[in-house]
């Protein structure tokens, strides 16, 4: 999950539907990452990044739906 610029951890806009279900699935957003920090953390597992892309971009790319909530990317690695 993206960890946004103010600090927050979770998708943009934020849905207070979302997160009482979250809690009520006791399924909280407990830690996110900046995606330019993405590579770095791959890299540490043994991991090289080939692509990221975002939720928007995917949608976008595959002409689906607009998707209104943002917050996730699509990481594609190889090593391991």
């Amino acid at each position: 999950m993206i960890e946004w610029p103010e600090g927050g951890i979770g998708f943009q806009p934020r849905s207070g539907l979302i997160d009482r279900w979250l809690d009520w699935r006791k399924e909280p957003f407990s830690s996110g990452l900046l995606p330019q920090a993405m590579d770095d953390l791959l890299a540490s597992r043994g991991f090289v990044m080939k692509e990221m892309f975002s939720s928007r971009e995917l949608a976008e790319e595959y002409r689906l739906d607009p998707i209104e909530l943002e917050g996730g990317n699509l990481v594609a690695c190889e090593g391991g």
